[in-house]
């Protein structure tokens, strides 16, 4: 598995992607130490396992927590939001540990998994006041984050459970964000007309109660493993033989936005079909316009 590159196919590429997640997981559950592990990817989709920095900043407000990621012989990207960086404070990470995994601890790997790998994130105003991070993530988590925002950082406050959370609602003019790598960011084209039906599709979870509050699958591996004192040689062997149940498709950056949210399977054909309806919409409304 180590020898797939830039030059492999796309089935191989979503192999690995499986394989280095499992990899991290596993690791992470089994060590005692506090080195984490965190998958990250190439412009090209292979997907590498990294080392996370937790970088813990004492203020008189708190504790402020960020996090780099090291591979090779070099520091990564920082994983940005929308052309900024990120910092939790210490509530964050703690009411995620209260409400994701009830007291179990060593959660630092499911919460980097569970924020950064979000690809659906918007902003809105939760209890009638302020302003917040909303978003689902790939395990099907709802979750709700205030921050308060300068010119180059979001600061997240804290992580509201659902009993916290009286109302929750849209603020105008509509802004969804985007996680990537570095600090340059623009836009992902036409996407952003999108935004609107992502930011309603939030809301409609939301009031549709589609709340989850039990243990990532992923973390759920990890603790089988360790449970059941599983070798990762063993895991790794069981896992090769699923291949040929691996979803199809192409690997893609969800929204033509290099970062940590690379999707497989057939998101590259519903792209292809939404993105064909929007310019179709568009130049219907070009026709009525009145001509040069």
């Amino acid at each position: 598995m180590g020898r797939i590159d830039d030059r492999a196919d796309d089935m191989s590429k979503i192999h690995l992607y499986q394989m280095v997640f499992a990899f991290c997981d596993v690791v992470n559950a089994l060590r005692k130490d506090q080195l984490i592990l965190f998958p990250f990817f190439t412009p090209t989709c292979v997907t590498k396992p990294s080392l996370v920095q937790h970088i813990e900043q004492s203020e008189s407000g708190g504790i402020r927590h960020s996090f780099r990621f090291f591979a090779g012989t070099e520091f990564l990207p920082e994983i940005s939001l929308s052309g900024k960086k990120v910092a939790f404070a210490s509530h964050v990470l703690d009411r995620f540990r209260e409400r994701m995994l009830a007291g179990e601890g060593r959660c630092l790997s499911v919460f980097l998994n569970a924020i950064f790998r979000a690809p659906l994130v918007g902003v809105m105003q939760p209890n009638n006041s302020g302003e917040a991070m909303a978003l689902v993530t790939q395990e099907g988590y709802f979750s709700v984050l205030p921050f308060d925002e300068t010119d180059s950082e979001f600061f997240f406050k804290t992580f509201l459970t659902k009993n916290e959370l009286t109302s929750l609602s849209v603020i105008e003019p509509f802004r969804r964000l985007y996680w990537h790598y570095g600090t340059q960011f623009s836009v992902p084209g036409w996407y952003e007309a999108l935004k609107k039906v992502v930011l309603n599709n939030l809301l409609k979870q939301y009031h549709d109660k589609q709340v989850n509050n039990s243990l990532p699958a992923l973390y759920e591996v990890a603790k089988f493993v360790r449970d059941r004192k599983i070798s990762w040689h063993r895991f790794a062997r069981e896992m090769r033989k699923r291949r040929e149940k691996l979803p199809t498709g192409k690997c893609s950056f969800g929204l033509n936005c290099y970062g940590p949210t690379m999707v497989i399977g057939e998101w590259d054909s519903i792209i292809g079909e939404i993105e064909a309806r929007y310019k179709a919409h568009v130049e219907k409304q070009q026709e009525k316009l009145p001509q040069p």
